[in-house]
């Protein structure tokens, strides 16, 4: 009744939802300059390196959903057999 009572039918129209944000998209550009520069070879190093530079410790889901979020995919790379010619490639 208070929205209504302040501000009119208006105010009662609004849907107002929680929306939390991380703590770390405060340090998003440092991560994401760090990240672009020094590529991480699994989560865990991510993990690591988003501890030291942050003080801030995430779950791996959560370490991989902020790097998603930022722009950064997990790439797999694969191995080129001993003998194989560039060349010909």
């Amino acid at each position: 009744m208070k929205p209504f009572k302040n501000k009119g039918l208006e105010s009662i129209k609004e849907v107002v939802f929680n929306k939390p944000q991380s703590k770390l998209m405060e340090h998003k550009s440092t991560l994401e300059d760090y990240f672009k520069a020094n590529p991480q070879r699994s989560l865990m190093e991510a993990t690591h390196n988003i501890k030291l530079l942050t003080g801030i410790e995430r779950s791996l889901p959560q370490v991989r959903n902020f790097l998603l979020s930022i722009g950064i995919k997990c790439r797999k790379t694969g191995s080129i057999p001993a003998k194989a010619d560039e060349q010909k490639q």
